[in-house]
This record gives C-alpha cells, structure tokens and sequence, in this order.
C-alpha cells in the first residue's frame, strides 16, 4: 500500500529475479563438484558467486537487486547460500543446535557480506574479482571456525571453472 512505508511490489522484477535466480542455482551447482562435503561446497559456491560479474554478467546484474539478495527472501541469493552455510555450520559445530541464534545471526552476517561482494565486484576486474571472492571466503570460513588450515587447502585448490 502506498504511503504505509512498504517497498512497492513490482511482478516484473520479480520474475525477473526469480528467473534470474533458478538459472544462478543451475549454473552454480553444475560447476560445484558433486560428493563435496558442506564444508567444502559452501566454499566453492561462494568462490563463484564472487567471480559471478565476470563469468555471469547477465545474473549478476539482476541479482545484485535488492530483493535478490535479501537474506529474509526464501528465492534468493542470499537464502541459497544462507542454506549451504548451515550445512556447513551444523558440519563444523554440530554442537550448536540448528534453530540456534547463533545461526540466525552467522545468517544474516553472511548474507549481507555476500550482498556486498557482489555490488563491489561488478566495478572490479576479474583478477580483483576473483582476490574479492577467495578473502570473503576466508572470512566466511573463519566465522564460522574453520581451521586455518582447511581454510587454506580449500583456497590453493582451483575453482571450478565457470563458463
């Protein structure tokens, strides 16, 4: 409704994002190794998602919006991720129950990272690119305790390519 202070909806680009996001999902499990553990995945797929100005401009241009990348949206982005993320949480601290605030908040912390990554990236070139996406993987994977070590196997391996 007007004036109650509500994004106004707009049902093209909706669809356009919705559309945009199936075919994120479809490129970005195509280029993730199958039988990779959560760890492991949830690197991978940020890896592209940072390299996705370069490799996708077309997607990356409609999932940079708003709506794309909201972390509350259930098609989107940033839920995407936020899924992977949780596997990859429950992976390292099965310790911390899956309905954990803990979780919420990593959630939230993540999505808006991701969200940022990808804005930033569109100005950059693919070598920044590519440096932008592997350092907030690093960070990603630190926050959410893995072992410098691991950290460091799963960035010395090639990511997939992409095109």
């Amino acid at each position: 409704m007007a004036g109650d202070g509500a994004e106004p909806f707009d049902v093209g680009a909706d669809a356009a994002i919705a559309d945009a996001f199936e075919q994120y999902v479809a490129w970005r499990d195509a280029h993730t190794p199958g039988g990779t553990d959560a760890v492991t995945r949830f690197a991978t797929n940020v890896r592209l998602t940072g390299r996705l100005a370069s490799l996708r401009p077309d997607l990356a241009h409609i999932l940079t919006h708003p709506l794309a990348v909201s972390a509350e949206r259930p098609a989107g982005i940033a839920a995407r991720l936020s899924h992977d993320l949780l596997a990859a949480l429950h992976e390292i601290r099965a310790d911390i129950p899956a309905t954990s605030d803990d979780h919420h908040i990593t959630v939230i912390a993540a999505a808006g990272a991701i969200a940022a990554v990808l804005r930033a990236a569109a100005h950059l070139d693919p070598p920044d690119q590519a440096r932008l996406a592997d350092h907030l993987t690093r960070d990603l994977l630190r926050m959410i305790g893995v072992t410098e070590a691991l950290i460091t196997d799963l960035l010395a391996t090639a990511c997939p390519p992409a095109r």
